[in-house]
Order: C-alpha cells, then structure tokens, then sequence
C-alpha cells in the first residue's frame, strides 16, 4: 500500500514487474472496502428508517461484505498454495466465468424460494418480497451461495496447479 502517493514508484515496479503477490492482495482487498463503504453510504438513508425489513438487509450486508472479504482470503490462500504468482491477475479473470457461470443458478434460487417459501407458509405471493421471514430465507440462502461461489472460484484456481 506504499504506492497510493507515490506514482512514479508504483509505475515502475508495475514496469519491472515486481509488485508482491500480498501487496496485490491488499489492493483487491482494499478496493472491494472502498466500494462497499461507498454502496452503504448511498443506502444508509434507507436503511435507518428502521423498518424490521430494512434492519434485516442492514444485517445481510455487513454479514456480505465481511463473508466476500473471507472470500478474497480463502482465494489469496489458494493462490499461494498454488506457486504465489499472478494473485490479482488471476482473481480478475477467473471472476468474470465464474460470475456468468452463477447467474443462472442465482435466477434459479431466486424464482425456486419463493415458490417452496409458499409451500410451507401461508403468504400472499404476489406481495412475498415485502414479507420479512421470506426476505430472511432468501438471504439466507444466498450467503450459502456466495460460500459456493468463492469455493467454486478457488477451485477454478487449484486446477492452474494441475497444468
């Protein structure tokens, strides 16, 4: 992180090509603070009005952003575990097909949990993403998603290894 002020630094080892795999780690890592920071500072007014269901995302997005931070680490590990090279160049491109790959199983879990949600509960389907106990189910079932995802990406990563 010595490299926020002092350019000319950062061009050079990013010329010669001798910026640490940590160091890297901690760009990633310190990027992602920044965005989420900025994301909670744009939705802070809506979730202070403190509504039951606003109080649960508030939760949800601490439990999120500290799960995704977890993540980062696990991924940075399993790099290291590989040979400690190329951290951030392979956390970027593995992010994207790994990301395109989840989206439909994000579509599934979405449109399939309200549909077993009111199976088991008596709720007005067409009003069920204003009910708080389902809020709470989906959420859940997607912090279970994102632990998948983050497993799935390091193993997209262990097989670099393997080659």
């Amino acid at each position: 992180m010595g490299y926020l002020w002092r350019f000319e630094s950062l061009v050079k080892s990013l010329r010669e090509g001798n910026i640490e795999q940590r160091e890297q780690f901690k760009y990633v890592t310190s990027l992602f603070v920044v965005y989420w920071l900025l994301n909670w500072a744009g939705t802070s007014e809506d979730i202070a009005t403190s509504s039951s269901l606003n109080s649960l995302n508030w939760i949800f997005f601490w439990v999120w952003g500290a799960q995704s931070l977890i993540g980062i680490f696990y991924l940075y590990n399993v790099n290291r575990s590989i040979d400690d090279r190329d951290f951030l160049v392979r956390f970027v491109c593995t992010t994207l097909p790994v990301t395109i790959r989840s989206v439909p199983v994000v579509i599934f879990l979405v449109l399939l949990t309200p549909l077993i949600y009111g199976i088991f509960f008596t709720v007005d389907i067409e009003n069920i993403f204003l009910d708080r106990d389902f809020i709470l189910t989906l959420n859940l079932v997607l912090t279970i998603f994102e632990v998948a995802y983050f497993w799935y990406q390091g193993s997209v990563l262990k097989r670099i290894q393997n080659h």
